[in-house]
């Protein structure tokens, strides 16, 4: 009996996984409050996802290069979309400027949302000027930042106290 409650223990998620289907979900809610004709809120749910991390130090940071990681990746995005919108080729030359950029800023920790900002501003269909999208994208990217960094904070945040007196 107390393999199977072990084994049970183990199949459930964890708590890391209940706070990014939460943020993900909030961010989406919000995403739909706030009027944005010219973006989709895709961009935003999976920055939150991405942006949760195990601990609040490590959502700082993730937070912190992934605001700037996204503003880059919406300006990439949006040149690289005037040139040619949905275009593999240049999609696949954008990723590698947009994590080249992040590495030579020290944005490692936000490389991957600067690299999905920039394929949502590439890829999705605009419902208006490109600029427009564009900057849809990146703020939906930040609100998807700052949810998973509030989701993060309040919703059973871990205590540090045992780790420091250690």
């Amino acid at each position: 009996m107390k393999a199977l409650e072990k084994n049970a223990r183990k199949l459930a998620p964890g708590l890391r996984v209940i706070k990014t289907g939460m943020a993900a979900t909030l961010c989406l809610c919000l995403s739909y409050a706030i009027p944005q004709p010219y973006s989709q809120p895709l961009c935003g749910v999976i920055v939150a996802a991405a942006a949760m991390g195990n601990s609040i130090d490590v959502s700082f940071r993730t937070g912190r290069d992934g605001a700037v990681s996204a503003l880059l990746g919406a300006l990439l995005g949006l040149l690289f979309c005037l040139a040619g919108h949905g275009n593999a080729g240049l999609c696949g030359i954008g990723v590698i400027l947009t994590l080249y950029a992040c590495v030579l800023l020290r944005l490692e920790n936000g490389m991957v949302i600067g690299e999905m900002v920039f394929l949502t501003v590439m890829l999705a269909p605009p419902a208006g000027p490109h600029w427009l999208h564009a900057l849809g994208c990146a703020a939906n990217a930040l609100l998807g930042i700052l949810v998973a960094l509030a989701v993060n904070l309040v919703v059973m945040p871990r205590h540090y106290a045992g780790e420091v007196k250690e």
